[in-house]
């Protein structure tokens, strides 16, 4: 999915794959710095939803598919839903993760 953007001047990358871009900080600069910016998370996707949509309205949404993605098991729970305030921890969490891993990675939302 990386080499894809290489012959892309301007490109956003989405990925919910946490291990890739924990990895990314090892790759060579140049396309370290080229993908700066420019890659935005699953986490930050969901809470940009829960800031237009509503938490209610990402909630019902993702709970039915919740099983699908560890990380959201984690943050809005699997067998007992979480409250918004816990949800809303835990995607900043994992977001603060990547940012520790791979610094500047992350799109600002």
């Amino acid at each position: 999915m990386i080499a894809a953007t290489r012959s892309q001047a301007d490109f956003l990358l989405l990925t919910g794959d946490k291990n890739c871009m924990k990895a990314l900080s090892v790759i060579p600069e140049a396309i370290y710095q080229r993908l700066c910016g420019r890659v935005v998370c699953l986490e930050q996707i969901i809470l940009k939803l829960i800031k237009v949509k509503g938490f209610e309205f990402v909630r019902d949404r993702i709970l039915p598919m919740v099983s699908c993605d560890r990380s959201l098991q984690f943050c809005f729970g699997y067998s007992t839903p979480a409250p918004e305030e816990s949800v809303i921890l835990g995607l900043t969490g994992c977001i603060d993760e990547i940012e520790q891993h791979a610094p500047d990675l992350l799109a600002d939302l």
